[in-house]
């Protein structure tokens, strides 16, 4: 409360801050090229954690999930900030990027992250590295399940891997060498099928787990 007496001036003062953030995706770097191409598959459900003192001196402790895009966001006063990943188990550690208002990267973290009012941190990108499935559909002509020096390849088949629940993760059509490759995926098991071509039949396992 302020009270005035004897003709006294007071003068009250407000500042004002507006609201910052420190934004960034957690994706499969399928080139290993350390950087978030188009075509890089994303991973949800991975923990972000964020630490520091806003410029008022305030502690800050904050904790979220990647969503179905990969994405987070973290909504934040002025400060200085340490970013950190929780590693996604089914993945091998792959390249961290500095986002726009930089700091100092380290595995898996990103620390003195200065952030005025009203500033935006992007592209603070966690990069992982995933397993691949890949191989070859040839032309089986002596029909013994292995592709001989002499068999031909067979491009333009359409070679799908999914998970074991039935999710499509790859859907691939074998180039012109016959190969086929499904890239950015997490540790673990799946399912391979090869939509057979017209007037052929099938030596080899279809599909194949």
């Amino acid at each position: 409360n302020i009270t005035l007496v004897d003709n006294a001036i007071v003068t009250v003062n407000f500042g004002e801050t507006m609201k910052s953030s420190i934004q960034g995706t957690v994706y499969v770097d399928n080139t290993g090229n350390g950087t978030k191409d188009t075509t890089d598959r994303v991973i949800s459900g991975v923990t972000m954690k964020l630490t520091g003192v806003d410029g008022q001196g305030n502690a800050v402790s904050m904790e979220t999930v990647t969503d179905a895009n990969g994405n987070y966001v973290f909504i934040v006063e002025a400060g200085v900030y340490d970013l950190s990943e929780v590693q996604p188990t089914m993945y091998s550690d792959g390249a961290d990027n500095l986002g726009s208002l930089e700091g100092t990267a380290t595995n898996d973290k990103v620390t003195g992250i200065e952030v005025l009012s009203a500033e935006d941190g992007q592209d603070y990108n966690f990069g992982e590295l995933g397993g691949s499935i890949s191989g070859v559909v040839f032309n089986d002509a002596n029909n013994n399940k292995t592709q001989d020096t002499s068999e031909v390849i067979m491009s333009g088949v359409k070679v799908t891997v999914k998970d074991t629940a039935g999710n499509i993760l790859g859907e691939v059509t074998t180039g012109a060498d016959g190969k086929y490759e499904v890239l950015g995926l997490a540790f673990g098991t799946y399912v391979v099928t090869e939509e057979i071509p017209t007037n052929y039949g099938v030596t080899t396992t279809n599909p194949l787990n």
